[in-house]
């Protein structure tokens, strides 16, 4: 929910010129609400983050913590930019956090084995400083160093946004096991399954 909806949910539905998403823009008074109004793009990506919103909130309960949450982010996030592309970006990293969690209400998940593959740097939490994914020729190969040295050779698999990487080959050894919470702006955010430590990889290349 955008500060457009929390003005007025019932314009939501409307989509005739003049108006972006939620709100009338010949009554816009800020400076983002007038971005906004200014962008095509930017006023697509509210309408699509209105839609998301909503399919979040029936999943959600209570909802008013969700309301608190895109309030907050309102405030300390959308309305700090001061440019079109600040807005774009932080529009498109709110519509993929909320799709996350329609995804894992869902047992759907938005990210696939391509989403992983290339090298990431750990932020000094989790097991692994530095780790590649890797897919060829239908195989899948985990690599990890500590210090910069050779740590763990072996494989890997994505499935409904649990990872499980297996030291060897052998796929019956106990594997390290993760959910995939969300990957925003080169960033891979993961909670190990059981004991629900969470650790963040920065996408290097």
């Amino acid at each position: 929910m955008s500060l457009k909806t929390l003005v007025s949910i019932a314009l939501v539905i409307m989509h005739t010129t003049g108006f972006a998403g939620g709100f009338n823009c010949a009554k816009a008074r800020t400076g983002t609400e007038h971005m906004i109004c200014s962008d095509s793009e930017l006023s697509s990506l509210d309408d699509v983050l209105n839609r998301t919103y909503q399919q979040v909130s029936a999943r959600m309960n209570p909802a008013k913590n969700l309301v608190n949450d895109q309030r907050k982010w309102i405030i300390e996030e959308r309305n700090m930019c001061r440019d079109l592309k600040c807005l774009n970006k932080a529009y498109r990293a709110r519509i993929a956090y909320l799709e996350n969690y329609v995804s894992s209400k869902s047992n759907v998940c938005l990210f696939s084995e391509s989403s992983l593959e290339g090298y990431w740097q750990g932020n000094g939490a989790g097991d692994f400083e530095e780790m590649k994914f890797e897919v060829s020729e239908g195989k899948y190969t985990f690599l990890s160093w500590r210090h910069h040295r050779p740590e763990i050779i072996g494989s890997w698999k994505l499935q409904n946004c649990e990872l499980y990487i297996f030291e060897t080959d052998d796929t019956m050894n106990m594997p390290f096991a993760y959910h995939v919470s969300n990957i925003i702006n080169n960033v891979l955010y993961v909670q190990q399954l059981g004991n629900n430590e969470k650790a963040a990889y920065k996408r290097m290349k």
